[in-house]
């Protein structure tokens, strides 16, 4: 069953866990990267995550909600769809 997930209701100072994110929103295929050219020619953005490097001499990546082409690595599909407004929902660690 497809469901909608919304932003939390509290903001959060840091990134949440990969482990939140698979809980929460089911990634369809785990530790797959999509490329640009692997995404479907209308793509649902609310079933896709921006895999980016917020810090370059970090040892993290990110995952940012929608479709982000600057600072992307890549694309993460999920079961469930993220809802309400992307800039509410809080980077992801990946």
């Amino acid at each position: 069953m497809r469901k909608s997930i919304m932003p939390p209701a509290r903001q959060f100072q840091r990134a949440r866990s990969r482990r939140t994110f698979n809980r929460l929103f089911q990634p369809l295929h785990e530790g797959h990267l999509h490329e640009v050219i692997e995404l479907p020619p209308t793509p649902d953005e609310h079933h896709w995550w921006t895999c980016v490097d917020l810090e370059p001499d970090g040892q993290r990546l990110y995952l940012l909600p929608g479709i982000r082409f600057a600072n992307r690595l890549g694309f993460v599909q999920t079961e469930h769809a993220w809802g309400g407004d992307a800039d509410l929902h809080p980077p992801y660690v990946y």
